[in-house]
């Protein structure tokens, strides 16, 4: 089948866009998602990494090939037209997707007979986005996408200005930390949910976020993907608990984000958590103050007055300054978990190395738990399916049974019924014949109390009373 040229191309995307524009709102965004639909049904990768639910992208997700064809094929202003967005923040969705797009002067070259390079569409890495939904949050171009697009010469030498970079997970979040509330201990508790998973005080913040963004840079220039999990993933992340101290008063989380930070290596994914562990210190408390509980000052204070109201100290977990990281699996079906810690402020830096390189190596066992995981779901769902069919077969006989000593008592009481009413009916005739003897105006109203009284009892149809019985297939 022959290929359609860029001008066929062309002149179908503006014949498309022509329609969209003649009819009603609701019949365009009908038809938009069908071709949408049918453009990602025959492009949908197959090699999608673990977590990935491509039924998701068929229900009316633009996919990576369907966005690089149409950019291709339209100037970057067309296509922002059909999808309603403008062109920068498709710009914005062609990095989020990795989707090479033509870069500026590309439409006039080619209008000039020019024939412009044009880059084939990368296959998409472990972790990476494959396809983006209207409406979902597209993160803004940082530093790190803007050098991921450059050629491989560029990106070599730059061991002087990678911690000029900054990841797309903690670029510009600061302001969104520090304008939540904060817990009884200190910890910051940002109304923001959609944030990086760390779990600090307002005075760490700063030393936080610069070690989350040299150790996601670390894993991303190793080839690892680090980004938000979606919601069609299904990852989950445990609560954050400390087996030798509280976390908070109430010894839980005092702040968590509605998305797992997630590590794509190779085809296993890690959640990442980047938390400021405690330390037991005495503190006063203040329940008119932002942070309830407060440090004792080491420095001598002055001597108050001795009717001064004496302030009693407790006991206190308190953030320490010092940061730990976790790794878990954010499988359900897999329980792992792993801790680096520092003992002083600042040391957790100089094991990043160390941090990537042991989730490298816990790569085969992650796998090797997931599939034993999957055989004992298996040998589960065997157990489950045999324990299913024999309550089905104890149930059938259960009910069998039930039926016929039903079906037994219901016969039963036929027949008492039958001869409860064969006694009345040889009652009714003795007194019938005792009537008889009597003089007439007394036999006619013997009779008649007769007639009532077998009205009211209502005789003995043994044909009427045996339809009402039921056998116990029946029942």
């Amino acid at each position: 089948m022959r290929e359609p040229t860029l001008e066929e191309r062309q002149a179908e995307m503006r014949k498309r866009m022509a329609e969209e524009k003649s009819k009603p709102r609701w019949e365009s965004i009908v038809v938009s998602k069908t071709l949408a639909n049918t453009v990602a049904s025959k492009s949908m990768e197959a090699d999608a990494p673990i977590g990935f639910d491509s039924q998701k992208a068929v229900r009316g997700g633009i996919t990576r090939k369907q966005l690089y064809d149409e950019v291709w094929a339209e100037p970057m202003t067309a296509v922002a037209a059909l999808y309603k967005v403008s062109a920068n923040y498709l710009a914005r969705v062609c990095h989020h997707l990795n989707v090479p797009h033509p870069p500026r002067g590309y439409w006039a070259k080619l209008h000039s007979g020019k024939e412009p390079e044009r880059p084939n569409l990368p296959q998409p890495r472990p972790g990476e986005i494959l396809e983006w939904l209207k409406g979902e949050g597209v993160p803004r171009m940082t530093d790190l996408l803007i050098a991921k697009n450059k050629n491989d010469n560029q990106t070599a030498n730059r061991s002087a200005s990678a911690q000029s970079l900054h990841h797309q997970l903690v670029a510009g979040v600061r302001e969104y930390f520090e304008a939540g509330r904060f817990s009884e201990v200190g910890y910051l508790r940002p109304f923001k949910r959609n944030l990086v998973d760390i779990l600090v005080s307002k005075p760490t913040l700063p030393y936080a976020l610069n070690f989350a963004n040299t150790l996601f840079l670390a894993f991303e220039h190793r080839g690892h993907t680090v980004r938000f999990a979606t919601p069609g993933e299904h990852f989950r992340r445990p609560e954050l608990k400390l087996s030798y101290s509280k976390i908070d008063y109430y010894n839980r989380e005092p702040w968590y984000p509605a998305r797992a930070s997630i590590i794509f290596v190779d085809t296993v994914v890690f959640g990442i958590t980047i938390y400021e562990s405690t330390e037991e210190a005495e503190v006063t408390s203040d329940w008119s103050a932002p942070i309830r509980y407060a440090r004792v000052s080491a420095s001598p204070t002055k001597r108050k007055s001795r009717y001064a109201y004496i302030q009693t100290t407790q006991k206190q977990f308190m953030p320490s300054g010092r940061l730990s990281v976790r790794a878990y699996s954010p499988y359900g079906d897999v329980e792992w978990q792993q801790t680096w810690q520092e003992k002083n402020v600042g040391e957790l830096g100089h094991k990043i190395k160390t941090i990537v390189k042991d989730l490298e190596t816990a790569v085969p066992l992650i796998v090797m738990r997931r599939e034993e995981a999957r055989k004992q779901a298996e040998v589960q769902r065997q157990q489950w399916e045999v324990e299913r069919r024999e309550y089905e077969r104890q149930e059938k006989e259960r009910r069998l049974a039930e039926a016929l000593k039903a079906s037994r008592q219901q016969l039963i009481s036929i027949v008492e019924g039958w001869t409860f009413a064969r006694g009345f009916d040889s009652f009714f005739q003795d007194v019938e014949q005792r009537a008889s003897l009597l003089p007439s105006d007394d036999r006619e109203r013997f009779l008649e109390r007769i007639g009532q009284a077998r009205a009211m009892l209502g005789g003995a149809d043994t044909l009427a009373q045996f339809r009402k019985w039921k056998s116990p297939q029946e029942m």
